[in-house]
């Protein structure tokens, strides 16, 4: 909704990733950036989504869960 946050119960988790080593191409880089945030965020999903109260889960993290193989605790898939 517009102009508004919504608060769900529960604990936020961050991961803090190893540092990228200086020195790499742009592209090599790029690549590595994306390749462990993606993998990072993939399992944090996967621990959201078997959590024992797992929170409300848009459409595209209930995809992305389904593209991982993970099933959904407590939600349909």
């Amino acid at each position: 909704p517009r102009r508004k946050f919504l608060r769900y119960p529960g604990t936020i988790k961050a991961r803090f990733l190893p540092p990228i080593p200086p020195g790499l191409g742009k592209e090599e880089f790029m690549a590595r950036l994306i390749g462990e945030t993606e993998a990072a965020c993939d399992q944090l999903l996967v621990e959201a989504s078997r959590a024992p109260n797992p929170p409300a889960l848009p459409t595209t993290a209930a995809k992305r869960l389904r593209e991982l193989g993970a099933k959904l605790d407590g939600s349909a898939a």
